[in-house]
């Protein structure tokens, strides 16, 4: 009986009958396009912001080893400039405000690397392992 009936379900089936098959067929050709569609729009966040973290990395390394120390080198010459009379404390001033423009866009940018790494994290769904170098952004 029960085998009967089950082997009449599988030949309407496997014949279109009723247009089941046809109706199970496209399910799932659209839950495969869905899938797609997500592990696309998955791998282009990724993408973004692995990229983000990248540049912003490429940048911290460029401001730690030259544009943080070059600005804090004028700064130290303005101050001892001052302290002998060679210039006016306007000069100091202006120096110690491009020092202070300098460390705000470094750390800005060090906002920009963490937001990035928090991105890839949110984007692989975990934590992801830092570079040693990645690792000397944290002071």
């Amino acid at each position: 009986g029960a085998f009967l009936l089950c082997e009449l379900r599988l030949a309407s089936l496997f014949k279109g009958g009723g247009g089941e098959w046809q109706g199970a067929k496209r399910q799932v050709q659209v839950a495969e396009a869905l899938y797609d569609e997500m592990k696309n729009m998955v791998l282009l966040a990724i993408h973004e912001a692995d990229a983000k973290v990248h540049s912003a990395d490429h940048a911290l390394q460029i401001y730690e080893q030259s544009i943080l120390p070059q600005a804090r080198q004028q700064a130290e010459v303005a101050f001892a400039a001052y302290e002998a009379g060679r210039t006016d404390v306007l000069g100091l001033m202006d120096a110690q405000r491009m020092l202070k423009e300098v460390q705000i866009s470094y750390h800005k940018l060090k906002a920009d690397y963490e937001r990035g790494l928090s991105d890839l994290r949110l984007a692989v769904g975990g934590t992801i392992a830092t570079a040693p170098m990645e690792e000397s952004h944290a002071h």
